[in-house]
């Protein structure tokens, strides 16, 4: 086995300490980046980055907005050109940054979603949204480690 399918191998395994980062971040006031984990975890950089690097990739996913809170730049609206049409995702209009989303539960309202991402959280305006995307996350993992 050369270097480069040993590279390969450790880049797709799913690191042990993925989770204690995401809930140490969580729960602790301080920016979750390499420099911290090392820190606070005893690792290395390499190992610090790729943890990093899988937290990015896992958080592919979307969470939907609840009433009220702000549309931002790269939410994304869901739209069917007819009534009976199926749904599709795309980015929402830019008008609409700034305002608010609209009560999900009725048929009638357009739907928006927002990407996970690290950097949806840390723009996150309240304690609350943090939660919802923590607890995304969350089960997210928890669905893949089945």
């Amino acid at each position: 086995m050369g270097l480069k399918e040993i590279h390969e191998e450790l880049e797709n395994k799913r690191d042990d300490l993925l989770d204690e980062v995401i809930e140490y971040f969580v729960t602790q006031p301080k920016q979750m980046n390499v420099s911290n984990i090392q820190r606070y975890f005893k690792v290395g950089y390499f190992r610090a980055n790729r943890i990093i690097r899988q937290i990015e990739h896992n958080m592919k996913y979307y969470y939907k907005l609840e009433e009220g809170e702000i549309i931002r730049k790269g939410d994304e609206v869901e739209i069917s050109a007819n009534y009976n049409d199926n749904a599709k995702w795309v980015v929402g209009n830019p008008k609409n940054i700034g305002s608010k989303a609209p009560n999900p539960n009725f048929i009638s309202h357009r739907k928006y979603r927002r990407p996970l991402t690290l950097e949806n959280y840390w723009a996150a305006n309240s304690s609350h949204e943090r939660q919802r995307i923590v607890k995304k996350v969350f089960d997210l993992l928890n669905a893949n480690s089945v």
